[in-house]
C-alpha cells in the first residue's frame, strides 16, 4: 500500500476547457498553470506542494460543480483554487481558495 502526503498548491491559471459531469461525479477542468504558491496550514507551515516548476504546464484537475460555479470557470477566464494530486500521479482535486 503506498503511503499518501496530505499535500495542496495554490494554483493560478487560465482555464483551457471546463467539462461538466453528467452526474453528481466532479467534472474535468483544463487549466494552464501561470503561477504555484504553497498553500498555508493553520500551524503556520504550508502543506507540501507537488506542482513546482509546473508553470506553462496544462493540469486536468477533478472539480465539483459547486466550486466551478463559485470560480465562474468559463474558457479563457483567469482563476485560483487549490490543488491536491490523489493516490495516482496524474490524478488531482481542485477545492475553491478558502
Amino acid at each position: 500500500m503506498s503511503h499518501i502526503v496530505e499535500n495542496w498548491s495554490r494554483v493560478t491559471g487560465q482555464v483551457e476547457s471546463w467539462q461538466p459531469s453528467a452526474e453528481q461525479a466532479p467534472g474535468l477542468l483544463k487549466l494552464r498553470i501561470r503561477r504555484v504558491a504553497a498553500v498555508p496550514r493553520a500551524d503556520g507551515d504550508a502543506y507540501p506542494t507537488l506542482l513546482q516548476a509546473t508553470e506553462g504546464d496544462v493540469l486536468t484537475v477533478r472539480l465539483s460543480a459547486s466550486a466551478a460555479s463559485t470560480l465562474r470557470v468559463a474558457a479563457g477566464r483567469d482563476i485560483e483554487l487549490d490543488v491536491r494530486r490523489g493516490r495516482d500521479p496524474d490524478l488531482w482535486f481542485g477545492r475553491v481558495t478558502p
